[in-house]
């Protein structure tokens, strides 16, 4: 399981909050150019896992988990190039459903996404490229205006 942590950069898990983000654009949750504010030390700290996570092919269906999220809530599981760590508002893609698009699911009462089918695409990737050479992302986001979300950094197969 990959934690969350409360670095500004982005990693493995990284967790975030950010104010006042309209929920129109899902991808711009992960990446807009806002303040973010650190989680308070009381709140829980979302954490997603994605299995298999190296080593992936054009594709490659994996699966995509979590815990620690709000009960309820709605959440987008998408996949971002290597931008996702900058204020790149268009690093993921933005096509509903199909191979790399964003898929939604639910956390429960407890707050714990389960294992949900994502399939991962190699190649053009939001506004960027998803290959050995670079960075890719697969993210767990919160549906609303918190834009709480988790990175988590997946490897291509060589």
């Amino acid at each position: 399981m990959l934690k969350a942590h409360r670095s500004p950069r982005a990693g493995s898990g990284v967790a975030r909050r950010m104010r006042g983000v309209p929920v129109v654009a899902v991808t711009g949750l992960l990446v807009a150019g806002l303040t973010m504010v650190a989680l308070p030390a009381s709140a829980a700290t979302p954490t997603a896992k994605v299995a298999p996570s190296k080593n992936l092919t054009n594709l490659k269906v994996v699966q995509v988990s979590g815990k620690g999220w709000p009960a309820g809530d709605t959440l987008a599981i998408v996949e971002c190039n290597s931008n996702a760590a900058t204020s790149d508002t268009k690093a993921c893609n933005e096509t509903l459903g199909g191979p790399g698009g964003i898929v939604f699911t639910d956390a429960n009462a407890k707050g714990v996404v389960a294992k949900t089918a994502f399939t991962f695409v190699t190649g053009t990737v939001g506004d960027g490229t998803c290959n050995s050479k670079q960075t890719c992302y697969i993210t767990l986001t919160e549906e609303s205006s918190t834009g709480l979300h988790a990175l988590v950094k997946v490897t291509v197969h060589k």
